[in-house]
């Protein structure tokens, strides 16, 4: 079909548009979506992160946007604001796919609790009161978080706090995961590649124990630095090598694409594949904006009491006691026997390769997705290490219905 056509503008228009047999790329690029609850018609990512993490400016780093520039001529404070970007697939004949970046404030506000509450209850008003989002799920999650932020240890931390809230505005998807890790200041942690890639790979176990702990996911983690150009990385094409290999910022795009595999949700895949392209424009422009001054007074008080409740749910007291056991085995230790022990992307190797030789438990077969799903581990006959954070790995705890290996 060579007819362009725009994407139905409701979900009512396009059963209508698949009752009339309409066969048109476009069609079957929306309906997709939908059976996955996104939306059929409109890309959305939602941006998400502790205050100072560098939201705007590595969204526009990654996708190459101007979402920065946008908000330096606007007045709106601690607001809620969709920035759309038109965008034209030549592969489906559509003229105009509209992405809309969600840019949030930044919740660990320097103005306390009650601001943090007027924050998060800002998105929850932007996803309830869009129509083309409401009761659906955002494409991508993405969580920009400073690899350094030192705001992340115990139930009351920010991190912990900021997780809370994340997951009372439901947006996450723990049937088909749609968040992204992203940590930056990447290079800020160490010089030397080998640390470098120790305490990458430690703080990439840090973050996917809480977010496990607290949202029951397994994100999609990947680092970039900021500044590639100060810490002289390797420049390869379009992208700059980091410590380790991999490519910045194409290793976020294979995340990128990984959750939308997983979804089906090729609109989203298509639409963030044009808009990495150097070559169109992407100016933004804004859409609604919701200002965290509207929040009202109920709400802030809920979201308060939200966030102050200290009880650990079971898994995140277990992500606790994960983290206090490394710890405490890193204290523990004589200098001699630390120069010997295991860096975490030795930990992660060994485990995978059954060599884990510390203290074992039997682990519950408890869904991450579906709780009445069946559940096999990979090996039912393999315990999981309580002697260090490695049974945190993606690859190596849970997997829903796969055969054993």
């Amino acid at each position: 079909n060579d007819t362009w056509r725009s994407l139905s503008t409701s979900e009512h228009q396009l059963q209508d548009t698949i009752f009339q047999k309409t066969h048109h790329p476009a069609t079957k690029l929306a309906e997709l979506p939908t059976q996955m609850n996104r939306a059929p018609n409109q890309v959305f990512i939602l941006l998400v992160g502790l205050t100072g993490a560098g939201k705007s400016s590595t969204v526009d780093y990654l996708l190459g946007t101007n979402i920065g520039e946008t908000k330096l001529l606007q007045s709106e404070e601690r607001s809620t604001i969709e920035y759309a970007v038109k965008l034209k697939s030549t592969k489906y004949k559509i003229p105009d796919i509209q992405l809309s970046i969600i840019n949030t404030p930044g919740l660990s506000d320097t103005n306390g609790l009650e601001q943090d509450a007027r924050n998060i209850m800002s998105i929850k008003y932007f996803l309830e009161s869009n129509s083309n989002i409401r009761n659906r799920y955002p494409n991508l999650v993405m969580m920009i978080l400073n690899i350094n932020d030192n705001r992340f240890t115990g139930h009351s931390s920010s991190l912990a706090q900021f997780l809370i809230g994340i997951n009372d505005i439901n947006a996450i998807d723990c049937i088909n995961p749609n968040v992204v890790v992203v940590l930056t200041h990447a290079m800020s942690i160490a010089r030397d590649p080998k640390i470098w890639e120790n305490k990458v790979e430690m703080k990439k176990l840090q973050f996917r124990a809480m977010i496990r702990g607290y949202l029951g996911i397994y994100p999609e983690i990947v680092v970039l630095e900021n500044q590639p150009e100060s810490y002289n990385l390797e420049r390869d094409g379009d992208c700059y090598r980091l410590p380790n290999g991999d490519k910045q910022a194409e290793i976020f795009y294979q995340a990128c694409e990984k959750i939308f595999k997983n979804a089906k949700d090729e609109i989203g895949h298509k639409a963030v594949e044009i808009c990495v392209r150097t070559d169109i424009d992407k100016s933004v422009e804004t859409g609604t904006t919701v200002s965290s001054l509207s929040v009202k007074t109920e709400d802030i008080a809920a979201i308060q009491m939200l966030l102050l409740n200290k009880d650990e749910t079971g898994l995140a007291s277990e992500v606790f006691s994960k983290l206090d056991n490394y710890k405490n085995q890193q204290c523990d230790v004589s200098d001699e026997r630390k120069e010997g022990l295991n860096s975490p992307v030795e930990m992660v190797k060994e485990h995978k390769q059954d060599e884990c030789t510390g203290a074992t438990e039997s682990i519950d077969s408890i869904s991450q997705n579906d709780p009445d799903q069946e559940l096999n581990l990979v090996d039912k006959s393999k315990t999981k290490c309580s002697c260090c954070l490695c049974c945190f790995h993606e690859d190596s705890l849970y997997t829903p219905n796969q055969p054993n290996e």
